[in-house]
């Protein structure tokens, strides 16, 4: 039976092992309590801040290296996306498509270099973990906002099937104005008063839509007198 106080727990796991290897000892009941001494020493602090400034100038090299890589990354990111929005003015009309497919090409180059930049500086298990969590932070992303998600879905599909132009005079949801331009949650109306309706793309897309600028022509029944 040991019994009495220590300091630390390293101690107390000591005299339990120095008691268990005497010879004719069976079992070892220990009941030394742990009472840690309070150092008003400020030792380890400054230990610890003399290590954290090591680690800090060992690091420097990789932390240059990352400031180099790092705008490479995006500034080879801008230029692929501009670079892909230019090859594909023809054969997409429509900007706002452009512009989405030009940053779908662009941030995998800039991911591609995050990457390199984690595993330079031997950070590994994050970089995979960064990239395995892509996915799942998407599905956690897509519910939490999935209004938001519709309606950018819902611009795309818009944008490829183009019922409506910049400036075409349309109808859709009970609004009726001239299409002053389109973005990721919404379309911009211009209405005949002058006013901004910003209608969401979802409900455009699920809406009956007329366009009154498709044709060059248009038919009218007027009553006169």
């Amino acid at each position: 039976f040991l019994d009495g106080a220590t300091g630390t727990e390293d101690h107390r796991v000591w005299a339990r092992g120095l008691a268990a290897s005497t010879q004719d000892v069976v079992a070892v009941v220990n009941r030394i309590a742990v009472t840690p001494t309070i150092d008003w020493t400020f030792a380890p602090a400054l230990a610890e801040v003399r290590a954290l400034i090591q680690r800090g100038l060992a690091s420097l090299p990789l932390v240059a290296l990352a400031l180099v890589i790092l705008p490479l990354a995006f500034y080879s990111a801008v230029l692929v996306g501009r670079m892909v929005e230019w090859l594909l003015r023809r054969q997409v009309g429509s900007p706002f498509l452009r512009r989405v497919m030009a940053r779908a090409a662009a941030v995998p180059v800039f991911l591609i270099g995050l990457y390199i930049v984690l595993q330079v500086a031997g950070l590994t298990q994050l970089a995979l973990s960064i990239l395995g969590g892509a996915g799942v932070a998407g599905i956690i992303v897509g519910f939490a906002f999935r209004d938001i998600a519709e309606n950018f879905l819902a611009s795309l599909l818009l944008s490829i099937r183009q019922p409506f132009r910049r400036g075409d005079h349309i109808s859709v949801g009970g609004e009726e104005g001239t299409v002053q331009s389109m973005n990721t949650r919404s379309t911009l109306l211009m209405s005949r008063e002058g006013n901004h309706i910003q209608i969401p793309n979802a409900a455009v897309f699920k809406s009956t839509i007329v366009n009154y600028s498709a044709a060059a022509a248009r038919q009218e029944f007027l009553e006169v007198g």
